[in-house]
């Protein structure tokens, strides 16, 4: 008959990958999370308006360069975490803030220039319609294509 063992821990043992407890308090790793998201999610969003809009680009360089700034912020989504479960919230904050960051950056001109109510109902859809383009054909691919392939060589290394 097998005696159970006493004196040892009985939680169970998780991995970085399986653990929530990483932060002190819920209040802390709320915030924490919430501002690395919107910061790598703004920084992202202005990279893939500014490869949308290549000609505002002021040096010479190819905008696909552009691109890994896009793919950096995907990268450093995850990076910034310490388990798992922040690197999901931080991916999804930065995603959402990044795709807001860039259709705010199309429409604003509408919103700050002077504009007549005609003008404005006429260039809105348009410009919502690039800036649609723009969210779903550069920053979904890029900027998710990074984040779950460092999540994918993160999970293979560690493991």
């Amino acid at each position: 008959m097998t005696e159970p063992k006493t004196g040892t821990n009985t939680k169970s043992r998780t991995t970085e990958w399986a653990t929530d407890e990483g932060n002190d308090s819920p209040l802390v790793r709320t915030l924490s999370t919430v501002g690395k998201g919107i910061l790598t999610g703004i920084i992202g969003g202005m990279a893939a308006f500014t490869y949308t809009q290549s000609s505002l680009i002021t040096w010479t360089i190819n905008p696909q360069y552009v691109l890994l700034l896009v793919a950096s912020t995907g990268a450093f989504a995850h990076l910034l975490a310490y388990d798992l479960h922040e690197s999901i919230r931080i991916g999804i904050v930065a995603f959402l803030s990044g795709a807001i960051t860039l259709t705010l950056s199309w429409v604003a001109p509408l919103l700050l220039l002077p504009y007549s109510g005609t003008a404005r109902d006429l260039l809105l859809p348009r410009l919502l319609g690039n800036a649609l383009r723009g969210v779903l054909l550069v920053y979904v691919g890029v900027f998710l294509g990074a984040y779950l392939l460092t999540l994918t060589v993160d999970a293979y290394v560690t493991a």
